[in-house]
């Protein structure tokens, strides 16, 4: 864990860094780009997991012959890909208050 702490310290420092030497070159606008590309890729990996969790449940459900969301989709011929796409645009449309539909 002291290795982990560690490691987060660095990646902490080379931010700041990185934004020092953007601000010493006039280019502040490269920080803020690169703020909002660590906060989107923040936001998809909390929406990926929440995809596989969901997927997860999903499949749990439909291996034990209980009702699931599965059901409503899921063909015999529908790949393993697709079925995560669809668990990922469930969550992301829930995520941004969006309308999702099943189908």
């Amino acid at each position: 864990r002291v290795l982990r702490l560690a490691r987060v310290a660095k990646i902490s420092k080379l931010n700041q860094a990185i934004e020092d030497v953007c601000a010493s070159f006039g280019i502040r606008w490269l920080i803020l780009v690169i703020a909002i590309f660590r906060n989107l890729s923040f936001i998809f990996l909390l929406a990926h997991v929440a995809a596989c969790v969901w997927f997860y449940i999903g499949r749990t459900r439909k291996d034990q012959n209980l009702p699931g969301w599965l059901d409503a989709v899921d063909h015999p011929t529908t790949p393993d890909s697709e079925l995560y796409v669809r668990s990922l645009y469930w969550v992301l449309g829930h995520l941004t208050a969006a309308p999702v539909d099943p189908d």
